[in-house]
């Protein structure tokens, strides 16, 4: 889309902007990998799903920072949230670990849909503005 808009030039700022997300989602990557692989190590694999949620909300709010969006803030506190709870209820509540995946999943899900749902009317936004 943004090919459509009128002078879209990469400037410096464009550029600065692809670093961190490059710098941020390869973190990202190595948290969790690094997440998953001593959990299991520690024979903890039940808290594999809630924390690579927790990883996954965590790093929305560095993405706030770097694409100055409020929503990426809004689904950041949500996902993380929901993996805090999973991993509250999963130390101190009798529920299993494919109920609480589950709960996570929804949480994580929901969160995904809003920030597609944000896009696509961003989307319909600059389809109108160009075609006009």
């Amino acid at each position: 889309m943004a090919k459509k808009l009128p002078n879209s030039q990469t400037t410096h700022a464009d550029a600065s902007r692809r670093r961190l997300f490059a710098l941020i989602f390869s973190g990202e990557t190595l948290t969790i990998a690094a997440a998953s692989i001593a959990l299991h190590l520690l024979h903890e694999s039940k808290y594999i799903i809630p924390a690579i949620a927790l990883v996954v909300g965590l790093h929305l709010y560095f993405m706030a920072k770097v694409f100055s969006r409020d929503l990426d803030k809004y689904l950041a506190t949500w996902v993380s949230i929901g993996a805090l709870v999973g991993i509250y209820l999963l130390a101190h509540a009798h529920v299993t670990t494919a109920h609480i995946s589950a709960f996570v999943g929804i949480v994580v899900a929901m969160g995904t849909s809003m920030y597609g749902l944000y896009m696509s009317s961003i989307e319909r936004r600059i389809s109108k503005t160009t075609s006009a």
